[in-house]
């Protein structure tokens, strides 16, 4: 079920199918449009926390997943993330998944 969430031209990646199925991502297929971006992220190895404002490259995928705040609902504990490629400008390269991260599964 993982896997199905990953876009077109997406990178089967375990240590985010490992969130996935632990809840910790949550799959959503809308696509993201707005990249304003606050901070970037990448796994490694570990779940996401709101507040890093630092980027991780993931050592295996070599992914940067990308968390909008302001696409935040609630009381911000849910935030957009886009996983894109790092060695292409933001905003130019293709979407290779998009989610929801619930920033309070900790």
């Amino acid at each position: 079920m993982a896997g199905d969430s990953l876009l077109s031209g997406g990178v089967p990646d375990p240590v985010l199918e490992e969130s996935l199925e632990s809840g910790r991502i949550i799959p959503d297929v809308v696509p993201c449009l707005d990249l304003k971006v606050k901070a970037r992220f990448a796994l490694a190895g570990r779940p996401i926390v709101c507040g890093e404002q630092r980027a991780l490259q993931h050592s295996q995928a070599g992914l940067q997943f990308v968390i909008d705040p302001e696409g935040a609902s609630g009381k911000g504990q849910m935030y957009s993330v886009v996983v894109v490629d790092p060695d292409v400008p933001l905003g130019l390269g293709p979407i290779l998944h998009y989610a929801a991260v619930n920033v309070s599964a900790r």
